[in-house]
């Protein structure tokens, strides 16, 4: 199970305050535990911005002090309107490597794995992305995906993600041919051919 936890209750507030005002810290914190102690695997999936880069190293001791979480995901922000408008902007790269770097260390001490989705080096990959890994997202309307983003974001990029229905009385109807589309799609990346960590990034 993947909870958003952004770390201690002043940073995690700053990404994700609640409509009415307020922090959701609380609340996420709680669902924490009670997963902790649920026969579950519990990832924790931490946004990463200008706001707590320099942080890394304090939220991966708070997970390990207050939680536990089986992997903490470390992902950068990707901005929006809306979180440029609140200083929420994606982190330095470099700044973000030292950070990830340290999370590592503190984690890998208490026995969590710590990982970011666009870096692997436990054993070769093609994708980066949850759709080259045959992902299946059931919307609430029924259709099967291989993208939890909403279709019109892919529908923009003149992509087509979606690869049959679940039906009451047909059941799961999966579209051989759409399966096929997508991992071609994941796979013709001329701009990854040459590049020294093809098989690393995935071009994430």
């Amino acid at each position: 199970i993947v909870l958003s936890l952004d770390g201690p209750a002043e940073l995690h507030d700053r990404h994700r305050p609640l409509v009415g005002g307020g922090g959701s810290h609380a609340a996420a914190l709680r669902t924490a535990r009670l997963l902790g102690r649920a026969p579950a695997d519990l990832c924790l999936r931490a946004c990463i911005s200008t706001q707590n880069v320099a942080r890394m190293r304090d939220i991966a001791s708070y997970f390990s002090r207050e939680l536990t979480p089986s992997v903490v995901d470390f992902e950068t922000v990707c901005e929006t309107p809306a979180s440029r408008a609140a200083e929420v902007l994606a982190p330095d790269p470099f700044a973000f490597a030292r950070g990830f770097a340290a999370a590592h260390a503190i984690l890998a001490s208490t026995g969590v794995e710590a990982v970011y989705a666009g870096f692997g080096t436990g054993a070769a990959r093609h994708t980066a992305c949850p759709v080259g890994r045959d992902a299946v997202i059931l919307a609430a309307d029924g259709t099967l995906s291989g993208c939890y983003l909403l279709p019109e974001r892919w529908e923009r990029r003149r992509l087509d993600l979606s690869i049959g229905r679940a039906d009451s009385e047909l059941g799961i109807v999966v579209d051989p041919a759409a399966i096929g589309r997508l991992r071609a799609l994941v796979l013709d990346k001329p701009r990854c051919a040459r590049c020294f960590c093809r098989w690393t990034c995935a071009g994430g």
